[in-house]
């Protein structure tokens, strides 16, 4: 797990975007999990999906309003 915060130049800050958590799953299985579990009720701004370097990865902002974002790596 690691958090971090937003600098002021990144724009206005209220409650939710002024940090995120990112979390690293071990397995594809347990990060779609985690990651359907937050959606609910949540803004996905990006659906949990392969990327480029065939890592997975989705962000959202759950409904609370804290931004997260999931990761996990893709198969070896």
């Amino acid at each position: 797990m690691i958090g971090n915060d937003a600098p002021a130049w990144m724009g206005t800050l209220v409650h939710g975007n002024a940090m995120d958590i990112g979390v690293e799953l071990d397995t594809h299985a347990e990060a779609d999990r985690i990651f359907a579990a937050l959606s609910e009720g949540a803004n996905v701004e990006y659906p949990f999906q392969e990327m480029f370097d065939g890592n997975y990865f989705g962000s959202l902002v759950d409904k609370f309003g804290t931004q997260w974002l999931v990761s996990c790596p893709g198969p070896s």
